[in-house]
């Protein structure tokens, strides 16, 4: 039966849509093939970049465990905790720590990746010595770490202690340099904690006059304060180290100063058990001076200096001025004074004072005498 023209339009129209359908179901279907394919790519992208920072992690961790078996101690523990501790006790020895010991704990074993020697170290002495046993301790090639460090100031009755095996003979001081004596070098505590220079508490060091109570006088040493120092040190020996049977004799290089001095400078003159003093700000007051009463055209005339800008106001009576942060008004002018309103107070300022140096303050304008007011310099 042939369509008519209607049924023909409807037919096309259907077809149409029909083809816009199927070809919008194969377009979503090849782009979903893409769009997975896409995430699979990048996953294996995400895959590739992962294994690689993996490859080059472990290409430095090999690079660090080379560098561990040639710092390791001796495979040989029993030998690895005597030549430790024999390097320990030498080291304590040339820096002149007094009443030292060097106490060996129990291995702690971890088979077939390490032991741990751990060592505890004590010993009496000033900030500087300690910062030459640590200079020296960092400087060693050795495996090993302070895993804590304790200083803690001493009475009197413990720092007049005797130095002890760090002595020379006669009773003076050797060098505390690491390795060898170094002619001409300042006594430990020069340019550290020596008086003058770390004031302890109150600027005097421990147990002088104005310095801490709980310490008698004579607590500081011609070297210093005296301080206990406890350091709790670790050491490992691996069992595939290079080191058979002797500690590493290489020096390190992860100390960021090369020499003692910089590490003298740093540390042991910043006074660290030196009480908290807060800053001191200067008092604008004390600072502002009246320096003269002029008579002018029959009307006073108060000349007013601030000594530190070197600024010299020339006021009247009701004439302001600053004050550091604060604005002070002229309110009165005398013969032989000025009466300042500075703040809430008035101040009556003599002559040749300052405005911390009011009347019935220290001092005053009574102490003075009185002054006769000035004439105007000639023109």
């Amino acid at each position: 039966m042939a369509l008519n023209q209607r049924e023909r339009v409807l037919a096309w129209g259907a077809g149409t849509l029909v083809a816009i359908a199927a070809v919008q179901f194969g377009y979503n279907y090849v782009q979903s093939l893409f769009d997975e394919r896409q995430t699979q790519v990048d996953a294996f992208n995400r895959e590739i970049s992962d294994k690689n920072a993996a490859v080059l992690r472990g290409k430095k961790a090999g690079k660090k465990i080379e560098e561990w078996r040639k710092r390791s101690l001796p495979s040989d523990v029993v030998l690895a905790r005597s030549l430790y501790k024999n390097w320990l006790a030498r080291l304590v020895e040339r820096t002149r720590l007094a009443r030292s010991d060097v106490t060996l704990g129990a291995d702690v074993p971890k088979p077939g990746i390490y032991v741990k020697i751990p060592v505890n170290v004590r010993g009496q002495g000033t900030i500087e010595q300690v910062v030459q046993f640590l200079y020296e301790f960092y400087q060693a090639n050795h495996l090993h770490y302070i895993r804590q460090l304790t200083i803690t100031p001493l009475a009197p009755s413990a720092a007049d202690a005797p130095i002890g095996e760090g002595t020379a003979p006669g009773g003076t001081q050797a060098a505390a340099t690491p390795g060898a004596a170094m002619p001409n070098s300042p006594p430990i505590g020069q340019g550290g904690f020596s008086r003058g220079r770390f004031g302890g508490f109150g600027g005097r060091g421990f147990g002088s006059p104005g310095g801490f109570s709980g310490f008698a006088r004579g607590g500081s040493t011609r070297e210093g304060p005296k301080y206990e120092i406890v350091m709790a040190i670790e050491a490992l020996s691996l069992p595939d180290g290079e080191n058979k049977d002797q500690l590493s004799a290489a020096q390190a290089e992860r100390l960021a100063y090369k020499e003692l001095d910089d590490y003298r400078k740093t540390i042991a003159e910043r006074g660290f058990f030196s009480p908290y003093s807060p800053p001191v700000e200067s008092d604008p007051a004390a600072d502002t001076f009246v320096t003269a009463v002029v008579k002018k055209e029959g009307k006073y005339q108060a000349w007013i200096n601030q000594r530190s800008s070197g600024k010299t106001f020339k006021l009247h009576e009701g004439d302001t001025f600053d004050v550091g942060k604060e604005t002070a008004t002229v309110s009165k002018i005398e013969p032989h004074s000025v009466e300042i309103q500075l703040g809430e107070r008035r101040r009556q300022v003599a002559l040749g004072k300052s405005l911390a140096e009011d009347r019935g303050r220290r001092g005053g304008f009574r102490a003075r005498g009185p002054a006769m007011p000035m004439e105007p310099p000639l023109q």
